[in-house]
């Protein structure tokens, strides 16, 4: 979707194009789920997608991590929690061997018609275990991962819960016919492609976390197997990739999918885009993906001790065309109303763009865009160089400040 017409769809159109939105709390500038759509729309703004939640048009669920889904694709998250519920984790078996606690916060939530983290309180004779004062929490996440509570509003990003048939008026009817696992599978399979793009099965079944065969009415089939017989029938498509070490990878992908890759990298260079990326992006999904295809090494450093930061806590990747050109460390200074860009760092990629005129108008429009969304109108270019940001200037209409 980077590649279409920017403001071509609807927040909804887009998530749905998407398969899933991955939703996440750091804050060092607006929310991933916020620049991911800003990236894919001329006309969004920030927080518009607690809007569609709030309203039953989209669902928060668990497709890799916690995602926002259109709510048409409900029956199928809905069947694997379900089977979620045959997995307890080893504290939960300790809470449920001490007292009913499950039970409790149900009942309160049948009552309260909603709930937030603040109104579970830890029993006085609650056992004590590694992170037991994070339970309620923990609590809510596991209740919501197996369908018994669904997420109902986000406020200042905290979540509340309502019980299935308060928060889904007509939830009988859309769990009453649930998908068969072999359709789970194949729905889990093409929404993925859908999501991210072509890739190698094995990425597939890894980032899915589908690691046992299919049970299909008592027999036990490879998901290798049945992705075979899709391949052979059409359903899907296997391309060949050359990978960023000259070598050809097998890439599996939806039928409408064949060309893409190739009319990407055909696309005429001054109807290249550049854009800022999350770093939850659906097109940086697979880490190894990036580093075989695109030869782009990426991590996120948030978690990393700052001595050992190499590229600087919050970096956005930058793509420009079919390529990642570089990163950009940054943090908007919401006391001051300055957004910065703390560090620039430049892919081998940056080197061999052909006109970077191009480049650099692209870029500069991407930043005065990604700015303005973050409702400031001053900002500061980092490690650019001065003539650069002279050039720069006067291609924008927001305020260059000084370190």
């Amino acid at each position: 979707m980077l590649w279409e017409e920017p403001g071509k769809y609807k927040t909804l159109e887009i998530i749905k194009k998407l398969s899933y939105l991955q939703i996440d709390a750091i804050f060092s500038t607006a929310r991933s789920q916020d620049i991911v759509l800003h990236n894919r729309s001329t006309t969004y703004k920030e927080e518009d997608v607690w809007k569609l939640l709030k309203t039953n048009k989209i669902f928060e669920g668990f497709a890799h991590a916690r995602c926002l889904i259109s709510i048409d694709e409900l029956p199928f998250y809905y069947a694997k929690m379900l089977r979620k519920r045959e997995q307890i984790p080893s504290w939960y078996k300790l809470v449920a061997d001490e007292l009913d606690w499950q039970g409790e916060i149900l009942e309160t939530t049948k009552i309260k018609k909603e709930i937030g983290v603040k109104d579970i309180s830890i029993p006085d004779n609650f056992p004590q275990f590694t992170g037991w004062s994070n339970a309620p929490k923990r609590m809510l996440d596991y209740l919501s991962t197996r369908g018994f509570i669904f997420s109902s509003k986000r406020e200042k990003f905290q979540s509340f819960y309502k019980l299935p048939n308060h928060q889904y008026k007509n939830f009988k009817k859309i769990i009453s016919n649930l998908p068969s696992r072999e359709e789970e599978f194949l729905f889990h399979i093409k929404s993925t492609l859908r999501a991210a793009g072509p890739s190698p099965l094995h990425r597939l079944l890894h980032y899915k976390y589908i690691h046992s065969s299919i049970d299909m009415g008592g027999k036990k089939i490879s998901p290798r197997t049945l992705v075979s017989n899709y391949i052979r029938e059409g359903i899907l498509s296997e391309i060949n990739v050359e990978t960023s070490n000259g070598k050809d990878d097998k890439y599996l992908c939806l039928p409408d999918q064949s060309d893409m890759i190739t009319n990407i990298q055909q696309k005429d260079l001054e109807e290249y885009n550049c854009f800022l990326l999350s770093p939850f992006d659906n097109a940086l999904w697979s880490r190894e993906a990036l580093l075989a295809q695109y030869n782009f090494d990426y991590k996120m450093e948030v978690y990393v001790p700052q001595e050992k930061r190499i590229y600087g806590f919050f970096t956005l990747p930058v793509l420009y065309g079919p390529d990642f050109v570089g990163r950009v460390d940054v943090k908007l200074d919401r006391k001051s109303k300055v957004f910065h860009w703390i560090k620039w760092s430049w892919e081998p990629k940056y080197k061999q763009i052909k006109s970077k005129t191009n480049f650099w108008k692209k870029l500069s429009e991407s930043i005065e865009r990604f700015v303005l969304f973050h409702g400031v109108t001053k900002t500061n270019l980092g490690n650019i160089s001065k003539t650069k940001q002279n050039k720069i200037r006067k291609l924008m209409t927001i305020q260059l400040i000084d370190e």
